[in-house]
């Protein structure tokens, strides 16, 4: 049924949260923001009261037994998020995750025990509603035949340390960041991905090979792509360079700020906004729960683009192409 606001309680709330999802709800009008929850009190009350929340907490139940929060955003460490998410589907919210929605082949299966059919669960793969994103898919939508994708990624290097690199808490840099460009693949072929095969830098430090990694993606009508992604380049180069080729036509965007037409020997620009897609996500997941729809994203595609991302470190790890959907082990 649909609702005239929405009640929305934050799990985590650092820089990240509040400088790409908090800004786009806080301009609504129609989204209420209900309950913060984060591991500190004081942190919790400094969000709470700097964002506009009307309470805070550092017990996540508080929020899934909520009256007033009607969804949910986990913007939590990695490790935490497939639990987090079950546990809120499972108290009747509708859920936003931040990418990753999963780290291991257990806790999809869990998800799927938790999925009501009737919430909203969508994931933070932002990318593919970029305004640059829908401009390309309708110039390359032009022309028939194989789409063929290029997707380069300077990442920047992290420190060794970092939180992501912990297989438990963070994940790594391909479950945790190239799931987002696998992703993207996915949206582009409009298919299933039928087949990945990767290689990464020769290290005994899985680190390191994890951060210079090129995949090979396969999907349906001869859909196929690349995606380069390294973390040993300079800064001063963008971080994101993706090229679409189909029937004749070339279609570039370079770093979510500027889009090129290539067609007939000629050069055009887009004449769309840039942005990497956080405000269009926020929009369509507030309105699919004002109209009691489904999310932009199918619960399936969300599943498939988490298998999918197993699948690069399945096919590391075995020196071997691997079909995404016969991934039933960890990715470790």
């Amino acid at each position: 049924s649909s609702k005239d606001s929405v009640g929305i309680g934050f799990i985590g709330a650092g820089n990240f949260a509040q400088a790409n999802l908090l800004p786009h709800l806080k301009s609504r009008s129609d989204a209420k923001l209900s309950c913060v929850v984060t591991r500190s009190g004081g942190n919790a009350r400094q969000v709470a009261k700097k964002n506009g929340f009307a309470s805070c907490s550092t017990d996540v139940a508080d929020l899934f037994s909520d009256e007033g929060t009607d969804a949910v955003f986990v913007a939590t460490r990695h490790g935490t998020h497939a639990n987090l998410v079950a546990e809120g589907l499972r108290s009747g919210k509708h859920v936003f995750v931040e990418k990753p929605l999963a780290l291991r082949a257990e806790e999809l299966s869990d998800l799927e025990l938790a999925w009501p059919g009737d919430r909203v669960l969508q994931v933070g793969f932002n990318r593919r509603f970029s305004p640059l994103t829908t401009w390309a898919l309708d110039q390359i939508g032009q022309r028939s035949g194989p789409i063929s994708l290029l997707y380069r990624v300077n990442a920047g290097p992290l420190d060794p340390l970092h939180w992501i690199h912990d297989p438990e808490e963070g994940g790594g840099r391909i479950l945790g960041e190239v799931c987002h460009f696998v992703d993207f693949a996915h949206f582009v072929f409009g298919r299933r991905i039928s087949r990945v095969s990767a290689v990464s830098s020769r290290s005994d430090d899985a680190r390191i090979a994890r951060g210079n990694v090129v995949v090979g993606l396969e999907s349906g009508e001869g859909h196929s792509g690349s995606i380069a992604y390294f973390d040993s380049g300079d800064a001063g180069l963008e971080k994101e360079r993706i090229e679409l080729y189909r029937g004749g036509m070339t279609v570039v965007i370079d770093d979510f700020r500027l889009g090129w037409l290539y067609e007939n020997g000629r050069k055009s620009p887009a004449k769309v906004p840039a942005g990497k897609g956080f405000k269009e996500e926020v929009d369509l997941f507030v309105d699919a729960i004002k109209r009691g729809s489904q999310g932009p994203i199918s619960f399936e595609d969300l599943l498939h683009s988490t298998r999918a991302t197993f699948a690069v470190e399945a096919s590391l790890n075995a020196g071997a192409s691997v079909d995404p959907d016969t991934v039933s082990i960890d990715p470790s």
